[in-house]
């Protein structure tokens, strides 16, 4: 059904290009899990179909129309997940804007995106590498250093879950930053690829059924971790509050939740909310910003 809906939109130079857009060649997608929630049909979010699917694209302006000013022909760009959503907390509206749910993603030969919807790629990355910026290593971006109170410090502990795009990001930030990292994870493989990329401690969670209590030891004094970057859902989300990792005051202790699962009614989780502004505020509005959430 998605894969219909490719084409190429390669710019005819004799025509007229709208005021604000910017064509480019594709050159590299990457996948998300959320790719395949939206195939699974358990996105919880804005969708229309048919649909070019992912969010995730690298490609080079291939022209531009007449109102253009950040871009030129020849610059490398990434897609904006979001192309609303430009600053400042997610609304109704700019979450309507997402790329491979509402508007065409980058699994096409040519795509066309407003000039704001299109951000510079990084000069030391290929394609491959800028093309899976744009959700997983956002998110994990977001999760340490979108609460500028509670931003990421050298010498703060992070904890992280599994090895999906998100948490392999936050490991390698953390790490770049000068801070300590304790990895779950469910095999000696996944282990070993962890502390590859830096990761301190490695927990296997099949073997350490109180991995959350065995995280906290590893920490100076037994007092926890300052960041959890959440993306195992409910189960996981008690493991932490049971065990009581996070055993500081409630302004020290900074929580991303990131997680998309299939909905099911007996777990309830923030990422089933029925509205997907109710659960922006609730990080928006925590009193003591306990919470940051990137919303797919």
């Amino acid at each position: 059904m998605f894969l219909s809906s490719v084409r190429s939109l390669k710019p005819n130079h004799n025509s007229q290009l709208s005021t604000h857009l910017t064509p480019h060649p594709v050159q590299a997608a990457s996948l998300n899990y959320r790719d395949l929630a939206i195939v699974k049909g358990f996105y919880p979010f804005a969708l229309r179909t048919p649909i070019v699917p992912t969010s995730d694209g690298a490609g080079v302006v291939e022209a531009v129309g007449s109102g253009v000013t950040r871009f030129q022909k020849g610059d490398k760009v990434l897609t904006l997940f979001n192309q609303g959503h430009l600053a400042g907390s997610l609304d109704y509206t700019t979450v309507q804007t997402g790329v491979g749910g509402v508007i065409d993603g980058a699994l096409q030969q040519y795509g066309a995106f407003n000039e704001q919807g299109l951000v510079a790629m990084p000069s030391n990355l290929d394609f491959l590498q800028g093309s899976t910026l744009v959700c997983a290593g956002l998110t994990a971006w977001n999760g340490l250093y979108g609460l500028e109170s509670r931003s990421l410090k050298p010498g703060d502990w992070v904890l992280t879950q599994g090895t999906g795009g998100v948490s392999m990001f936050a490991v390698q930030f953390a790490k770049a930053a000068g801070a300590k990292v304790i990895a779950t994870t469910s095999s000696a493989a996944k282990g070993e690829k962890l502390k590859s990329l830096g990761a301190d401690h490695v927990i296997n969670y099949k073997e350490v059924e109180n991995w959350g209590e065995e995280a906290k030891k590893l920490t100076p004094g037994g007092r926890g971790v300052q960041h959890i970057l959440e993306v195992g859902g409910p189960n996981t989300m008690v493991r932490i509050y049971v065990s009581r990792l996070a055993n500081r005051s409630k302004d020290d202790v900074s929580l991303t939740i990131s997680h998309l699962r299939r909905p099911n009614p007996s777990k309830p989780s923030l990422s089933t909310a029925s509205s997907p502004l109710s659960v922006s505020s609730v990080a928006s509005r925590a009193s003591s910003s306990l919470l940051s959430w990137t919303a797919w």
